[in-house]
């Protein structure tokens, strides 16, 4: 099964400064599953300039984000403070709790990051956060693993959860295989420009359900970035 999932059949969120696209989570509507195996969050949001949002508690959760443009600040109580730019994807595995402030510093321009909300594998563990930089790594149409909570991959992120986040940036109709462990399900996403799928196109910002395959065939359509999230049930 591959299925195309709309951006404008999502749930959405905004304010003055803050806004998301949400694939995934309380906000989706039109019919689309609430969750997808341990997935319950996906999320593309926008912090404009000089801008902060309040800090959040968070627990027993998986908590991935992907910068695509501009500057992120990030603050923890685990005493983790910092920038995270385009390119850069950090794990916060909450655990028995955690406290996240986030705003973008920039003057002028907007941040635009992914975060991605999982189910762990286990609950009440001791919180735990890195952070990588992933824009140089891999050449078009070669999948990089982010992180990765079936083994470690290169310079992949641990997380306590059974999924895989990968990217990958092809040219105008590269291609590129991706082929899945016995049982699992995936999710794609394009960052930017456009992906096929079998006969399913995707735009930015877009979804594809991958069920029930194998193996898929992603190609870009224009020059593309994609995220490709790999799930298991066990």
């Amino acid at each position: 099964m591959i299925t195309l999932r709309p951006s404008r059949d999502f749930g959405s969120f905004r304010l003055d400064h803050f806004q998301s696209l949400q694939h995934f989570g309380p906000e989706s509507c039109g019919g689309h599953p609430m969750q997808w195996g341990d997935m319950i969050m996906w999320n593309h949001e926008t912090i404009s300039p000089r801008a902060a949002l309040p800090q959040t508690p968070h627990a027993d959760t998986e908590i991935l984000t992907y910068v695509t443009s501009g500057f992120l600040y990030h603050e923890d109580n685990l005493g983790n403070v910092g920038m995270l730019q385009a390119g850069n994807c950090q794990i916060m595995s909450a655990g028995t709790g955690v406290f996240i402030r986030r705003g973008n510093p920039d003057e002028a321009e907007p941040v635009e990051f992914v975060q991605i909300w999982l189910m762990p594998n286990h609950q009440a563990g001791e919180p735990f956060s890195f952070t990588n930089g992933f824009a140089d790594d891999g050449e078009p149409g070669q999948f990089v693993t982010l992180a990765s909570g079936f083994d470690n991959e290169g310079n992949s992120l641990p997380m306590r959860t059974n999924a895989r986040l990968s990217r990958i940036v092809l040219t105008d109709s590269g291609t590129a295989d991706y082929r899945f462990e016995a049982g699992n399900f995936g999710y794609v996403v394009p960052l930017a420009g456009a992906v096929q799928v079998g006969d399913v196109v995707a735009n930015r910002n877009d979804g594809i359900l991958i069920n029930d395959v194998e193996v898929i065939t992603i190609v870009g359509v224009g020059d593309a970035e994609a995220l490709l999230i790999e799930l298991s049930e066990a």
